[in-house]
């Protein structure tokens, strides 16, 4: 053969751009569930590394649930969890825009795992569900339901986390065993519990649902940390606290009268706190204070009493207080009992030894007290399977608030009593009208015929009930 007629030996190449799985092309809209939303045609999974690029036509939004293992959000791109939840199994890298503000984030690896530093929009999450040992590693917010996934795991929030309190809503703790299903869950580090409280001058029964061993004190929690009546150093937060010195931690007001109180000894009447070392003591001290609220801190003590009040936030910060948590109650007169958790409760449902199904709930908006509240008395009424309250107009009832404390009383008077609050009593019921929130009046008139029954109990024979309503008509 003639080598010069022999074929010369030549290469070339072609660029490739191959898309990995998992990766959002925006191509269809902002439906997660699209696959012609995602290369390959291909909806992630639990078990895939999802990467959200800039230049997309369109970003997701979640309604529905997903689970995804790694996610990858770049600079320019934008994730949003608006009603649904993303859960995750790996890590989160974000330089872009994670918006959870309304949705829910689960975090449920087989490894640690850790929640990067400022990875959500506003620091701001909604729902936040633990299924792994997971740490908190940037201050982070959250406005709705902390709860727990799976057994034996850890959140620690290395003090970074808050739950929010406003006049929309107060985040709370639900019951970390899931209605005794899990077990060995925990919380540590210190929490920053928030307590929103509507403008109205009027005294409010308090709790602390921190530890007992938490050191912060009433000063540095309600007070911000300062007793000059005219510092505001984070305006709509906190309160003036007066009843003492200056070097005790009170602030100073033209008559300086006690404007915290604690039950005394006997359990008949509320008094000051000890002027020394007065606010100055951990506020995890007493289970309960009856503390007179002007305002925030922008309040001018040296207004007339006409002054109007303003809005503001009450907060502390502590280990949180979970699992069982016992009350002693004294056999004679009141004992303060504190809400223990930062969730609302469910007084019926408390585990009662020798206490009354009742209890005293003071409410700001009654004009009892000098207009700044009353008591409102609540009794167990097995007819109706929940309870009466002295008053009807009030909206307290069975569900006690993130925040609130309560009077209680045994039955027997020669001995006293306790009360075990459980993880199980929590409850999502209720609101936060207690707190003095603007409450419309029943526009209605009930009137009920009982039959009393040789038990005395009492049987429903009739009844009428008439609404009233300016869109009504006088007219038949």
């Amino acid at each position: 053969m003639n080598a010069a007629l022999a074929c010369a030996a030549y290469s070339t190449s072609t660029p490739l751009n191959i898309t990995a799985p998992g990766s959002w092309t925006g191509s269809v809209n902002t439906d997660w569930s699209i696959p012609g939303n995602w290369s390959c045609n291909m909806v992630p999974t639990s078990t895939s590394d999802v990467t959200i690029n800039s230049g997309a036509p369109a970003y997701p939004v979640l309604t529905a649930d997903f689970a995804i293992h790694n996610i990858s959000i770049a600079a320019g791109a934008s994730v949003k969890v608006d009603g649904g939840k993303i859960a995750v199994g790996g890590k989160i890298i974000s330089t872009g825009v994670f918006d959870v503000i309304g949705g829910t984030v689960e975090f449920n690896g087989t490894q640690a795992q850790a929640i990067p530093a400022n990875v959500f929009k506003n620091n701001t999450i909604k729902n936040l569900i633990i299924s792994n040992d997971v740490d908190l590693e940037g201050q982070d917010t959250l406005t709705g339901t902390l709860s727990f996934g799976k057994s034996s795991v850890s959140f620690n929030t290395l003090n970074n986390l808050t739950l929010k309190s406003t006049a929309i809503g107060t985040a709370r703790v639900a019951d970390i065993t899931n209605n005794n299903t899990l077990n060995g869950n925990t919380i540590t580090g210190n929490v920053s519990v928030e307590r929103y409280i509507p403008a109205r001058k009027a005294w409010r029964l308090l709790s602390t649902p921190i530890l007992a061993n938490s050191t912060q004190t009433i000063n540095q929690a309600w007070q911000e940390g300062v007793n000059v009546s005219t510092n505001n150093p984070t305006p709509n937060y906190g309160t003036h606290i007066t009843g003492g010195t200056a070097a005790n931690g009170y602030d100073q007001g033209t008559t300086n009268n006690a404007s915290i109180k604690v039950l005394n000894a006997a359990g008949t009447t509320f008094v000051g706190l000890n002027t020394n070392p007065g606010t100055n003591i951990p506020i995890s001290t007493f289970g309960g204070y009856f503390v007179y609220i002007r305002g925030d801190r922008s309040f001018n003590m040296a207004a007339p009493t006409t002054a109007p009040s303003t809005n503001t936030t009450l907060r502390m910060k502590g280990g949180l207080r979970t699992n069982d948590q016992l009350v002693t109650v004294r056999a004679k007169n009141n004992t303060v009992m504190g809400n223990p958790y930062p969730s609302a409760i469910d007084f019926h449902t408390l585990l009662k030894n020798n206490v009354k199904d009742l209890f005293y709930i003071w409410d700001p908006k009654l004009s009892g007290s000098n207009g700044l509240g009353a008591y409102v008395t609540l009794s167990w009424n097995r007819n109706t399977n929940d309870y009466d309250a002295t008053a009807s107009a009030s909206p307290v009832g069975r569900y006690i608030p993130s925040g609130e404390a309560v009077l209680v009383e045994a039955i027997d008077t020669t001995m006293a009593g306790s009360i075990r609050v459980r993880e199980t009593d929590k409850t999502s019921n209720g609101n936060d009208h207690v707190f003095g929130f603007t409450n419309g009046l029943q526009q209605k008139v009930r009137v009920n015929l009982f039959a009393v029954n040789t038990d005395n109990s009492r049987s429903l024979l009739d009844g009428i009930l008439t609404t009233y309503d300016e869109d009504y008509l006088n007219t038949i």
